[in-house]
């Protein structure tokens, strides 16, 4: 670790690029950038892809009809998102609340309950009550320090009263986790995390210590990303798919843990650029993209992850995938949006990016409904 690390940004550790920019050979402009620990949702959107013209679609239902009911989005854009559903052409979201209200007629959300913030008993049943037997994702990359960030035990403690609180408005609801950022690989060129082995492992320890059982989870869920600023652009998906690999086969070996199903509810490219320079900004730095935004490595990835996540959905048990995301997500670390993007725009003015429209191809291409 290098003495006063920076802030870890919002986004995955992964953003822990922040830190030692020097591993690949970029330029280093003014002093460390100070990045929140809260995601910058309102954000200028930027343009790094160019777009197709909008398909005429008029409702969720229509749109989601023929694709493939176990590809999902992360909403990033909170305004106007069933159009940005329609032009995805799927209907499986989640956009980190379990705000309930305005669902679309014919969309699913996941719900989920942050580990590191306050929500009530009521609130959390009150949603469960109007959306009976909803899966609930319970925190958000807690083995990172960019995200909940919590240690095994204190993890514990809030799942077990989530699903009690949960439970006992809905016994049907479904609960989906623990959300770990990876499960074996951390990331090279920056500050490191928590392996997410080692990580579950010890929240399952604490949990049979507090409550005398295994974890009462119905779906694993994992987050991947290639963390590799040594070597850029990102988008390496043999990198992730042997996260999942390895996941399951650590799953399997657990007390029904095999026949329990997988959902990988982010997976996504962050840095598609050739390079990053640091640039200051006031009294912190801000990442610059070196190079154009590879469009080509983009799809290379969502192409690969995608045809494997498909061959093996039904040996290894991955139920569901979500990509993360629908629009221009601008860490704050960064000056501008870096990674996978979907969506440009919002309302009727929205339209595809062509990476985009290669995701609701794959979603409607060998469609599966449940």
């Amino acid at each position: 670790m290098i003495p006063q690390d920076p802030p870890l940004p919002a986004r995955r550790s992964l953003l822990l690029v922040a830190a030692f920019v020097a591993l690949i050979g970029v330029t280093m402009v003014g002093g460390w950038m100070a990045g929140s620990l809260v995601r910058s949702a309102n954000v200028p959107p930027t343009e790094p892809q160019m777009a197709e013209p909008p398909p005429e679609i008029t409702d969720v239902t229509a749109a989601t009809a023929p694709a493939d009911d176990r590809f999902g989005v992360i909403l990033t854009e909170n305004t106007f998102f069933q159009r940005s559903l329609q032009l995805m052409g799927i209907r499986w979201y989640l956009d980190y609340s379990f705000d309930v209200r305005g669902v679309p007629a014919g969309a699913a959300k996941a719900l989920k309950v942050r580990a590191n913030q306050s929500s009530t008993a009521e609130e959390l049943q009150s949603a469960a009550r109007r959306r009976p037997g909803s899966y609930w994702i319970v925190g958000n990359e807690p083995n990172s320090p960019a995200q909940d960030d919590l240690d095994p035990e204190s993890y514990a403690r809030v799942f077990n009263s989530v699903v009690a609180t949960l439970k006992a408005a809905d016994p049907q609801a479904k609960i989906v986790a623990p959300e770990i950022l990876n499960f074996d690989a951390t990331c090279r060129g920056c500050q490191g995390y928590v392996p997410g082995r080692g990580w579950l492992e010890a929240f399952r320890r604490a949990y049979l210590t507090l409550y005398g059982q295994e974890p009462p989870v119905d779906v694993w869920s994992i987050h991947t990303y290639d963390l590799d600023w040594t070597q850029l652009p990102q988008g390496d998906y043999q990198a992730q798919i042997r996260e999942v690999a390895a996941f399951r086969e650590y799953l399997s070996t657990l007390p029904e843990g095999g026949a329990k199903p997988i959902w990988v509810t982010e997976f996504s490219v962050v840095w598609a650029y050739d390079g990053i320079q640091w640039k200051s900004a006031g009294s912190d730095s801000l990442a610059y993209p070196v190079g154009a935004l590879r469009e080509d490595r983009l799809k290379d990835y969502l192409e690969g992850m995608v045809s494997w996540l498909r061959s093996n959905a039904q040996p290894l048990n991955i139920q569901r995938w979500f990509l993360f995301s629908s629009h221009p997500y601008r860490e704050p670390w960064a000056a501008e949006s870096g990674g996978l993007v979907l969506v440009q725009g919002a309302g009727p003015s929205a339209y595809l990016t062509r990476v985009g429209a290669l995701y609701r191809q794959l979603a409607q291409n060998g469609a599966q409904r449940p």
